[in-house]
């Protein structure tokens, strides 16, 4: 959509201006080509149309871990 396109050239130069900052997408845990998931991984992933669930929530900051783990790695 024309707002993703937007958000992603936001998130492209943001990262390009500062050294520090890396951006992390989390659309893919949500959705897939063609559809955004309110069950996935056998999970209830949304509370509503714009919050997470619990579950959600668990599977976002698990996400998020394994990827700050990564990136500390690579910055070493």
């Amino acid at each position: 959509t024309k707002h993703d396109l937007i958000i992603n050239l936001i998130h492209r130069k943001i990262s390009k201006k500062f050294k520090y900052v890396t951006v992390v997408d989390t659309e893919k845990l949500f959705c897939d080509n063609q559809y955004c998931y309110v069950v996935r991984y056998g999970k209830l992933l949304y509370a509503d149309g714009d919050h997470l669930s619990i579950d959600g929530s668990k599977v976002l900051a698990d996400y998020l871990i394994n990827k700050m783990h990564i990136i500390s790695e690579i910055n070493r």
